[in-house]
């Protein structure tokens, strides 16, 4: 199965800038359901996330400072899919535990080298924002277009290294 690494810039934003951008931009938020399982392995997310009544499960893994990333569509959320099994054979992963959900509305932006993705994400009685720019080849870097996204909106780069998946760990965590 092939992997991708993923090279992504993200900061966490207020809901009144997650609104400039929304109607600047003139998007339209899709909503997406993350379905989180528990790999029961350090630096493992998965998910099997539902979006427009198509599935698609993703093991990210976390080697070297880099998120590398098995993604493909499934039939249904079936964390039994053969295809799934499969992926988590290599990686010597017990049968998942079916740990919770996010709901998120993300618009997105394409441009040349990569996508802006604009999201809103609730969860656990949470809701937060967050502004992530996802590079179309990890190879080539591309920072200027996200930093004048930033600058155009005034926001300050401050990286944010958790992820939706960790977020929700995090919240999850703060619950018990």
């Amino acid at each position: 199965m092939e992997a991708h690494i993923e090279l992504e810039y993200k900061v966490m934003i207020d809901e009144g800038v997650y609104n400039r951008m929304l109607d600047f931009y003139h998007l339209e938020p899709v909503r997406q359901v993350n379905y989180y399982y528990n790999a029961n392995k350090p630096y493992h997310a998965m998910r099997i996330r539902e979006k427009e009544g198509h599935y698609i499960f993703t093991l990210k893994v976390k080697e070297n400072n880099y998120h590398r990333e098995y993604e493909f569509e499934i039939e249904k959320n079936d964390i039994d899919d053969p295809k799934i099994i499969e992926l988590l054979k290599m990686f010597h992963i017990d049968k998942p535990v079916y740990i919770g959900s996010m709901t998120t509305y993300r618009s997105t932006l394409e441009f040349e080298k990569g996508e802006l993705c604009v999201d809103k994400s609730e969860y656990l009685n949470k809701t937060d924002y967050e502004l992530e720019y996802e590079l179309k080849d990890a190879k080539i870097d591309d920072f200027s277009t996200f930093e004048g996204i930033l600058n155009n909106f005034g926001i300050n780069y401050c990286p944010s290294k958790r992820s939706k998946f960790k977020r929700f760990i995090d919240a999850l965590e703060e619950k018990q």
